[in-house]
């Protein structure tokens, strides 16, 4: 079985804000790396745990009316091209494992409201790219438009959903990395005072990239090759206090 997992977690984040000639500029950056051990069960067998994952994101707020702010992120995180021969248990007691694992496990149950809301992407074996435009229409409303870019770090391992389990299985001998795009739009309007009371409508896209479109996958999601857009929306009220 799985056997015993000492695993470690060393990273760092950084912020900084400034004011441009009226305009205010953010960057974020942040990088973790995950190392340690498995052991079998049996303790006869081992593997070393070696993963990475990158975040990097900035953004513009102008001087002008409504506010808008321009942001751009990139983000990536290692995978293991042993994944599917493991059958992604890290199964420290078969040879065919290896003997390293690199796939990172992200440091959150889920990625919900960080790649896409359609929760198609785990900070897990991926490049995301994105570009977002914040603004407000007016002082009591918020508007969100969202574009991402995902693409396999490794084609050899999976494509892993928000919570981090196999969303689409790669299939053996895969060379095709580019997932799809998704655009997000969200409009939040708040009542009262103190911003306690609002509806939020929102809605998304997503366009399958040749790693879906380019080869027949076979999983309880995608079922053939030319699978068309997907789209999603939702709409609710919130209350705070």
């Amino acid at each position: 079985g799985l056997g015993d997992v000492y695993k470690r977690h060393v990273g760092g984040r950084a912020v900084t804000k400034r004011s441009v000639g009226g305009m205010r500029v953010d960057v974020t950056g942040e990088g973790y790396y995950q190392f340690g051990e498995i052991a079998s069960g049996t303790a006869t067998r081992t593997m070393d745990i070696e993963a990475y994952a990158l975040h990097i994101d900035g953004g513009v707020t102008l001087p002008v009316p409504m506010q808008p702010r321009i942001g751009g992120e990139f983000n990536m995180a290692s995978g293991d091209d042993m994944a599917n021969t493991c059958n992604g248990d890290m199964n420290a007691e078969s040879a065919e494992c290896g003997s390293t694992w690199r796939g990172f496990d992200q440091l959150t149950p889920t990625n919900h409201i960080h790649f896409g809301y359609m929760d198609r992407m785990a900070w897990k074996n991926m490049i995301h790219w994105g570009v977002n435009l914040q603004m407000r229409p007016t002082k009591n409303s918020h508007l969100d438009i969202a574009g991402h870019f995902f693409r396999l770090n490794n084609t050899k391992d999976n494509w892993y959903g928000a919570a981090q389990t196999v969303f689409v299985q790669t299939p053996n001998q895969n060379t095709l990395d580019d997932l799809g795009r998704e655009i997000d739009v969200v409009y939040t309007q708040f009542f009262g005072a103190g911003n306690h009371v609002a509806w939020q409508i929102g809605g998304g896209a997503f366009f399958a990239g040749d790693f879906i479109t380019g080869q027949p996958i076979t999983t309880s999601h995608y079922t053939a090759t030319g699978v068309g857009t997907e789209t999603w929306g939702y709409t609710q009220l919130w209350i705070n206090w």
